[in-house]
């Protein structure tokens, strides 16, 4: 038999969340219901509460059920589906929390990939023993492990945050792209893959490979070529209609003359972020400076805000209809410790939904 769980995903008091035949259920207020055979419940308490936090044990993990919950192994197309599954959460979560302006709360609100890794184990009725399998460069099956006596701690990097909240709209448009939009689904899902390896919280992922994956995050999500169409692409998906144009010089060639331009806010930071990652190709020396935008924000924190509300932008041309009014504005704001900030600021902008919602119900 096999187990597939979110041990860190923290659902706190959400019951259960529905992807059609998918559903990824609180351990702790669903198991009675969704695992009839009390001594299969057992054994899956017993594996489920080896993973801690701190010292706190596990209690409100995901498990994950597909069609009957009957903890068959599953087959490729089934971990498939896991894998958009977790991306899926990824996004609709951090459209709701990772989004946040950057001040002395909003760490606990936030989440990382660590939070939304699933745990695949292998365990038999009667046994006292399980297996589990880890390893890329080579893969190691570790088996003997005793259940019940076995202790999983989490890894001292991962962010617990104060309450599982995702952006329910933006699920159901991922969900409705999967049905009826599936070539944008899945490039969306290669997009968010590798957006997903960037966002690990330990320092053990260089900044540089950050850097990579998110610029070929956003490479597979807008199909652009160069650093150019870059720019007119992010400014297409992710610019305000009346953004003002700035002057500003840009590096065309390493070492030579830069040369003269006028973009948004948002194109110029397109630039120095795609001249980063060339620099990073090149192995070039690199400033720690350039790893910020204007000197104020770390490119990879602004790149999440961008991501989102590039897939956004491609749901409503694809939907065709505004659904989400989104925005991301360069404002100034206190961090809540005394301390003036300045940088890119995400604007959900309800009222602007609010608005669209109510004529659409007076329009018919």
């Amino acid at each position: 038999m096999q187990i597939v769980y979110f041990p860190y995903l923290k659902l706190g008091k959400t019951e259960e969340i529905r992807f059609g035949d998918i559903v990824v259920w609180n351990f702790g207020a669903k198991k009675n219901k969704y695992i009839l055979d009390k001594e299969i419940r057992n054994m899956v308490e017993q594996l489920v509460s080896s993973n801690y936090i701190g010292k706190k044990m596990v209690k409100d993990a995901g498990i994950v059920s597909i069609g009957e919950t009957d903890f068959r192994q599953f087959d490729e197309t089934e971990i498939k589906l896991i894998n958009d599954l977790k991306l899926i959460l990824f996004l609709s979560f951090s459209a709701k929390n990772n989004v946040l302006k950057q001040d002395a709360n909003s760490g606990l609100f936030m989440a990382t990939s660590e939070n939304f890794e699933p745990v695949y184990q292998n365990f038999k009725r009667g046994m006292t023993t399980f297996s589990e399998k880890t390893g890329y460069v080579v893969e190691k099956t570790v088996s003997g492990l005793e259940i019940g006596k076995e202790k999983f701690e989490a890894p001292r990097c991962l962010l617990t945050p104060f309450r599982f909240e995702i952006d329910e709209e933006f699920k159901s448009s991922l969900f409705w792209l999967k049905k009826k939009q599936k070539r944008l689904f899945e490039q969306i899902m290669r997009a968010t893959n590798l957006f997903f390896e960037s966002f690990y919280n330990t320092h053990q992922l260089n900044k540089n490979a950050r850097i990579l994956l998110q610029v070929g995050a956003f490479e597979t999500l807008l199909d652009f070529k160069n650093r150019k169409e870059f720019k007119d692409k992010i400014e297409k998906y992710a610019c305000g209609s009346n953004e003002k144009k700035r002057r500003y010089y840009y590096e065309k060639v390493p070492g030579k003359n830069k040369e003269l331009e006028y973009r948004t806010l948002n194109g110029i930071w397109a630039d120095k972020f795609y001249t980063l990652r060339n620099h990073i190709i090149h192995g070039q020396n690199i400033k720690p400076k350039e790893f910020l935008f204007k000197n104020k924000q770390r490119h990879t924190d602004i790149a999440i805000l961008f991501f989102l509300l590039c897939i956004k932008r491609l749901i409503n041309e694809k939907k065709r209809e505004r659904l989400f009014f989104d925005e991301i504005k360069w404002e100034k704001w206190d961090d809540g410790m005394g301390n003036a900030q300045d940088g890119f600021v995400y604007d959900i902008n309800v009222f602007g939904k609010a608005f669209a919602d109510v004529c659409k119900r007076l329009n018919g």
